[in-house]
């Protein structure tokens, strides 16, 4: 469950999960929540590519990485 919240990338066996709500801080709402719960989940089983993962990083885009739950 990847939105444009949150982005994915995989390459060599490290897996990426990009906040991208700069506008909000990167404020993690709970759709974010579940996109990166169930991409982590996903990235365990190793269902989303042939290559084993080996790392995992989450960043942002912007200044801010992940200032607080954003409660709407």
């Amino acid at each position: 469950m990847i939105t444009e919240k949150i982005l994915f990338r995989e390459s060599d066996g490290v897996a990426r999960l990009t906040l991208n709500r700069p506008d909000q801080r990167n404020a993690v709402d709970l759709e974010m929540m579940h996109a990166i719960e169930e991409s982590l989940c996903e990235l365990n089983e190793n269902k989303c590519s042939l290559i084993k993962v080996r790392t995992k990083i989450l960043t942002s885009i912007g200044a801010h990485t992940g200032k607080g739950f954003h409660a709407d």
